[in-house]
């Protein structure tokens, strides 16, 4: 009688263990690549945007500046720049106000060591720049992102303090700090402040100019 042998080899539990172990190593690698990319890229994204949100900043203190001084001189007369009576030269009110410090001072929550909120004021035909509060606590400038493409709105799309609906809460905040050095200089400093991802620190980008008086004595 012949007997046929049938039995067939394969792979052993081990065997296929070992396999499944360096398939995943090799998939792992190229996951833990593009995930850390997309981090990179994503935390590359938010340093841009926080750059300009405090240039921005510093960018609405001397619109302010210059605003105060469009003012004083449409009230003083004109010509507001030779008259040594009514002349902005000689009276520099703009340069009081701007540099008041008392609580009736329209930017003295800039002065104090929690900073403000400036931003341009939406209802305001010239867009003037506005104080919105002091950033004591810190959340009270919180800024929002008021996308008004997705609104079906025609004007720019921007990032503002104010709430509501249509405003979607961002993790950037930003204050506005303001700081007598002379006389007539006052040191600008716009510090935006968020939290990235599943960094334990939070991420700051600060600028820093300073602001003169331009029609000093």
């Amino acid at each position: 009688m012949m007997y046929h042998n049938t039995q067939q080899s394969g792979f052993s539990l081990v065997e296929t263990l070992v396999a499944l172990t360096i398939l995943l190593l090799v998939m792992i690698g190229p996951m833990s690549i593009a995930s850390s990319t997309a981090r990179s890229t994503s935390f590359a994204s938010e340093q841009v945007t926080a750059f300009f949100l405090a240039q921005e900043g510093v960018e609405f203190v001397e619109k302010y500046r210059d605003e105060l001084l469009m003012t004083e001189a449409r009230a003083l007369g004109s010509p507001y720049n030779t008259n040594p009576t009514n002349g902005i030269l000689r009276h520099n009110a703009f340069w009081t106000k701007f540099t008041d410090t008392s609580g009736s001072g329209a930017l003295n929550e800039c002065y104090k060591n929690s900073g403000c909120a400036l931003e341009i004021s939406s209802a305001n035909v010239r867009a003037a720049i506005q104080v919105i509060n002091g950033c004591n606590p810190i959340t009270n400038c919180r800024l929002y992102f008021r996308d008004v493409t997705a609104l079906g709105l025609d004007f720019r799309t921007y990032y503002t303090y104010s709430t509501g609906a249509g405003y979607v809460q961002t993790p950037f905040t930003r204050q506005i700090f303001l700081t007598p050095v002379a006389t007539d200089q006052v040191q600008v400093r716009s510090v935006v402040t968020w939290h990235s991802g599943s960094l334990h620190q939070d991420q700051t980008v600060e600028v820093e100019t300073y602001i003169f008086n331009v029609y000093g004595n």
